[in-house]
């Protein structure tokens, strides 16, 4: 159980480290962006994707998943995975898996296009 924490701890960090690098640039068009996702900030200090579903029943990671730019290396990484964990089966399955894993990545189409383009 203590692995697993470590785990979720370090991958919050991540994901605020590369959030804050990212997303604290002022400028229109980014904030537009996010303001179409009606994104918040969660305990965590995490930006999450808003929306209709809080009184789902999923995982809140599933109904407020982390948004991540698409110009960083962990976005890369997750589509990697989430590709490979799909058999390579293409762009709609390891989008769809990338955001049940948690993942809001703006642009994924264009990353998962690169990726199978590689």
């Amino acid at each position: 159980m203590a692995r697993l924490e470590s785990f979720l701890t370090a991958e919050s960090r991540l994901i605020s480290c590369i959030q804050r690098e990212h997303f604290s640039d002022p400028s229109p068009s980014l904030h537009n962006n996010l303001k179409q996702l009606n994104c918040f900030t969660d305990e965590n200090g995490l930006l999450r994707v808003g929306g209709r579903l809080n009184r789902s029943g999923d995982r809140k990671e599933c109904r407020h998943p982390a948004v991540l730019p698409r110009d960083s290396h962990l976005p890369i990484l997750i589509s990697c995975k989430c590709h490979e964990y799909v058999a390579h089966q293409g762009r709609t399955f390891t989008i769809g898996l990338i955001r049940a894993s948690g993942y809001w990545i703006i642009g994924i189409r264009r990353v998962v296009a690169s990726l199978l383009q590689s």
